[in-house]
């Protein structure tokens, strides 16, 4: 992914109010052309942010986390546990380096906010019938099964067997 300096400063103007990027660099290395964006983020290198903000000179850290298969980080949703438990976390810790935010990025490079959040949601279409669960909780109060529970179970076995087969 190529991060574009527009996007970055974007992103700090929702946090600081308009922000300037004036300089990134390799945290520990050499500058990057702020022109011309940054290429091969995302690979679990930290990018040190220079910007003004409401006339003061900032610098701020940005990081993501490397893919690393067998580490536990193989899915990007492993990879925003630990992100989303790091900055509830570090602020708590005496003498640790204080998480400002946490966000994600869209496919389009842009960056976006998640360190306001306190619970996360899934928005999902809507389709007839109803949830799986009453028919568990009804077999439960009863203790006995109908021929559709049957029906029903072999179909939710063989959809879990399709789903988990092809890996």
């Amino acid at each position: 992914m190529q991060l574009q300096v527009k996007s970055v400063e974007n992103y700090l103007t929702g946090l600081y109010g308009k922000a300037k990027v004036t300089g990134i660099s390799e945290l520990g290395g050499m500058p990057v052309e702020v022109e011309e964006g940054i290429k091969g983020f995302g690979y679990g290198k930290p990018y040190l942010i220079d910007f003004e903000a409401g006339g003061k000179k900032m610098s701020v850290v940005l990081s993501s986390m490397r893919v690393q298969k067998g580490f536990g980080h193989d899915h990007f949703s492993d990879r925003a546990q630990i992100l989303i438990w790091q900055n509830s976390v570090f602020n708590n810790l005496p003498g640790h380096v204080k998480s400002l935010d946490v966000g994600y990025f869209t496919q389009k490079g842009e960056l976006f906010s998640a360190g306001k959040a306190d619970e996360y949601f899934i928005l999902m279409e809507k389709i007839e019938g109803k949830e799986y669960f009453l028919d568990l909780e009804r077999i439960k109060k009863e203790g006995k099964l109908t021929s559709l529970d049957i029906e029903r179970t072999e179909a939710l076995s063989t959809y879990l067997a399709e789903i988990h087969g092809n890996r």
